[in-house]
């Protein structure tokens, strides 16, 4: 059997089986490409900022795709528009937040020099930015004047925002022995009754700021966990092609075997 496989024509057979398994073995190979790819979560593109006016629009919730993506957008923060969250965490420590509200401008890009939305006008736009997180209430205070202070300076006046923008928390029913004023989560719907003389449309999502004010700590923020699976039709698929490529190389090999019991049967009948 050895003697007829090394014979030119079934040289030539079999590098062509071993062609025609490599191109098998590669389309296995891409199929199994294919299936990683697929169970690869989008949060790889979330950590690529993106203008938020390309992510969200005012005036209801936010897509899915849009929660957890680093953004940027540009605004003038309302000097009466801070507020404080009680029992929030931050990498496992409980404290405070500093919420401000940031009237988005115009153009709500990448941090233009343009204008930003008049500051209780009707047209105004507005996102809650979560600025910084503090152990304590009198930290928190301390950090909170200047942030006031350089609001009421730069009115009118528009800077750049950079962060991780995520959906809006579900407001909680205040304790009955708790202060009713008092915020823990961060709702867009509840901040709209707090902040004085609100008018206008607000995003349905806040803004997680990557740079904090001094004396407060960068809130933590995650990009989104990969939910996703493997896609198991091309694992499937590559199972498959793999099967294919030793199915060339064993049809080269039955068709020299075939050769050979003919061979042999000839010299029998002719014995």
């Amino acid at each position: 059997m050895i003697r007829i496989a090394r014979q030119p024509k079934w040289i030539l057979l079999l590098l062509f089986a071993l062609a025609l398994a490599a191109v098998f073995a590669w389309l296995g190979k891409w199929q199994v490409e294919r299936a990683v790819l697929d169970s690869q979560a989008a949060s790889s593109l979330t950590e690529i900022a993106k203008p938020l006016i390309e992510l969200a629009k005012p005036g209801g919730p936010i897509p899915i795709t849009a929660g957890g993506h680093l953004t940027t957008v540009s605004g003038a923060f309302d000097p009466e528009g801070f507020v404080v969250l009680t029992g929030r965490l931050n990498q496992g420590k409980a404290g405070y937040w500093l919420v401000g509200r940031l009237l988005v401008s115009n153009s709500g890009d990448n941090g233009d020099n343009g204008d930003a939305v008049a500051a209780r006008g009707p047209a105004s736009v507005s996102l809650p930015v979560a600025l910084g997180w503090a152990p304590t209430q009198d930290a928190l205070n301390a950090a909170l004047a200047p942030e006031k202070a350089a609001a009421v300076a730069g009115s009118g006046s528009t800077i750049l925002i950079s962060g991780r923008l995520m959906p809006t928390e579900a407001p909680t029913v205040p304790k009955p022995t708790g202060n009713p004023f008092e915020e823990s989560t961060l709702s867009v719907a509840s901040l709209v009754n707090v902040w004085p003389n609100y008018s206008g449309t607000s995003f349905g999502a806040y803004l997680i700021d990557d740079q904090g004010p001094d004396g407060l700590t960068t809130i933590d923020s995650a990009p989104p966990e990969n939910s996703a699976t493997l896609n198991w039709l091309n694992i499937f698929y590559a199972i498959e092609w793999v099967v294919f490529a030793g199915f060339a190389v064993y049809f080269w090999y039955r068709l020299v075997r075939d050769a050979y019991e003919r061979e042999e049967e000839e010299k029998t009948l002719s014995l």
